[in-house]
């Protein structure tokens, strides 16, 4: 009888996009007095776009997108783009902690919601416990 490998994938992608939102309130604070808003927008999307880049060359085996799927990754990629826009009118409007408080909330609990109702992907106690932590 063979045992059935424990994995905890969902939980460590859960805990790298809050270390990740977390990080992102540390740049803006660092980089707020050198550039100007669109100057740390585009900057953001340049170093996410980097690590998109070198993430995929040196992934092994190659991945894409499966046909099915094609709709709700354009449409995620959408989405992400107008979280950006709405963070950067978000940060000239009111106050950088209630912005990144509710920008890391909002992130966290939507991630794990289009996660599970969109792509489909399993509810373990593991995933419940690191968002409840994040």
């Amino acid at each position: 009888m063979s045992q059935e490998k424990f994995s905890v994938r969902g939980a460590q992608a859960l805990f790298g996009a809050a270390f990740t939102y977390a990080f992102t309130g540390v740049l803006v604070r660092e980089v707020s007095p050198m550039w100007g808003d669109k100057a740390q927008v585009a900057a953001r999307w340049l170093l996410v776009f980097a690590a998109l880049l070198a993430y995929g060359f040196f992934r092994k085996p190659k991945a894409g997108v499966p046909r099915n799927k094609l709709s709700h990754a354009i449409g995620l990629g959408i989405m992400f783009v107008l979280v950006v826009l709405f963070f950067t009118a978000a940060i000239e409007k009111t106050t950088l902690a209630n912005t990144l408080f509710t920008f890391y909330a909002t992130n966290l609990v939507a991630s794990f919601l289009v996660g599970t109702f969109v792509l489909g992907e399993g509810v373990t106690s593991s995933k419940l416990l690191a968002t409840a932590f994040a």
